[in-house]
Order: C-alpha cells, then structure tokens, then sequence
C-alpha cells in the first residue's frame, strides 16, 4: 500500500491523465523525467484503482496521448527546442512529469540546477507563447519551493 504522501502525488497525475483522456481531439505529449517517475507509469499506475470514464476516453488515450520516457534534461531540452520551431505544433498540451528527478534536488538549488531548471521553463513556454499550447509541470516527489518559484517566474515573463 502506498503512503498518503505518494498517493496523493500519484492523484496529481492521474487527475491530469483522466482530464486529457476525456478532452476530445486535443492532442497531448507527457514527458516522464527519470527513473522513479517511469515506474510509477509502468507499475504503479496500472495497479491504482484509475478507469477510464468511458469508451471514447480510452480510444482517446491511444490515439491522443502520447508518452515519452526521458532519462536526460539534454533529451527533453531538445524535444522542447523542436517543439517550439514546428510550423504546425500536433500537441496542445504539453506535461513534464519529473523535472525534480532529473534535476536531482534535495536541500537548496545549486546554480547549475537553477540554470538547468530555467533553461527548461524558459523553452516549455516559450512554446506555450508561440504556440498556444497548454503547458504544466508535475512532480514525481515532493513539490520542492525554489522550482515552484521558478516555474512562477518563467510563467510569468516568458
């Protein structure tokens, strides 16, 4: 059985999961940042009490949802980068699922994590400005307050 604390982060992402199976034609790409967050896509997950709402949310789920399982801020800075100079973007939400895993936080941001960290929040949206396109950032473990603060800063002058 899970702790409360995980099963409350896991709620967190299944909610997101349940919202983009039951949006009609809207196209979403939900990138699972490290090890930790893969397992919880491929073990956890599957052994939660989730259920698709109905028919049309699971046809949804393959045909609407795409999931990338990163092991490098590199891969993810890359996919973003590409992201942001498509023509004609697929995706109208985006999800980093992780971002504290990769980054490897525990205590205080070093300034490499804080550098990496906004390179990462200043490319998502500019996407999201370019593009329109819905853009959130889901931790794996516990919501850590410096990241917070910088996905607030980035959302905000980006």
């Amino acid at each position: 059985m899970r702790d409360p604390t995980t099963a409350r982060l896991g709620c967190q992402m299944e909610c997101t999961l349940l919202q983009l199976v039951t949006e009609d034609d809207s196209k979403a790409l939900v990138f699972v940042l490290g090890q930790d967050a893969r397992r919880y896509f491929e073990e956890e997950l599957p052994a939660s009490p989730f259920e698709f709402p109905s028919p049309q949310a699971v046809a949804n789920s393959r045909q609407n949802v795409g999931v990338m399982f990163l092991d490098k801020l590199q891969y993810l800075y890359m996919y973003l980068t590409k992201l942001e100079v498509d023509e004609a973007p697929e995706y109208s939400t985006l999800v980093v699922y992780g971002l504290e895993q990769l980054l490897d936080v525990g205590g205080e941001l070093s300034a490499d994590q804080v550098r990496l960290a906004s390179l990462i929040y200043n490319t998502a949206f500019r996407v999201k400005l370019r593009h329109g396109t819905a853009v959130r950032f889901l931790a794996h473990g516990a919501p850590h307050a410096q990241l917070q603060k910088l996905e607030a800063h980035w959302r905000l002058f980006t």
